[in-house]
């Protein structure tokens, strides 16, 4: 019961807005200035540590996909890498003939013979889709490596708090207009009473009479 009381309490006077420049003005109404202050300055430390458990958890989600995918490619480079040097043993081709490879001069094919130039194109089709899953590879093991740096760092906040909750140096009075607002009513609610009083004492003189 004690703990749903506070809840309510908290509830009531806990508020968080969304302004127009995409920030978050949070704050805290208590009679102590600084448990208000507090209050504010842990929940927004509690918002940031909540927002990073879920980027983390994204984080590994995506490390974990990415690590699936190394694997499965690892598997087919190797798969190629084995296709390749037996049909390099076959044909006796050495030359690395992959027009795919950015920045490299083809050399001269040298050897000969029936099924040379077949062997030439298969070798040349495989290298393609070979270099093309080692660059794959790497980007992908790249990306792991940018994840696992992100989600370690705790110095890095993904939360940037502009300015901390302080507890004021004064009270703030209520201001003039509050102050000749609050003054008018509790002048009309006296007046009221009075002219009912004195409305139903002429009354009961009036009867006397």
């Amino acid at each position: 019961k004690e703990a749903k009381k506070l809840r309510d309490i908290v509830k009531d006077n806990y508020k968080v807005v969304r302004t127009e420049y995409n920030n978050c003005d949070v704050s805290y109404v208590d009679t102590d200035p600084q448990r208000a202050a507090e209050v504010v300055n842990e929940s927004m430390r509690t918002i940031e540590q909540i927002f990073r458990g879920y980027y983390i958890d994204q984080r590994n989600r995506m490390i974990a996909v990415l690590n699936a995918q190394v694997a499965t490619m690892d598997s087919s480079i190797n798969v190629l890498t084995d296709s390749l040097a037996n049909m390099r043993d076959r044909y006796g081709i050495y030359s690395i003939i992959n027009p795919a490879r950015e920045n490299l001069q083809v050399s001269d094919v040298k050897g000969g013979g029936a099924g040379f130039g077949r062997g030439i194109e298969e070798i040349q089709n495989i290298e393609s889709v070979k270099d093309q899953l080692v660059i794959d590879r790497t980007k992908f093991i790249s990306r792991i490596n940018e994840y696992k740096t992100t989600q370690h760092e705790k110095d890095v906040k993904l939360l940037h708090i502009l300015s901390s909750a302080r507890p004021p140096a004064k009270a703030k009075p209520p201001g003039l207009t509050l102050t000749t607002l609050s003054c008018a009513l509790i002048g009309f609610f006296f007046s009221c009473i009075y002219l009912l009083i004195s409305t139903y004492y002429r009354r009961i003189i009036v009867i006397e009479r």
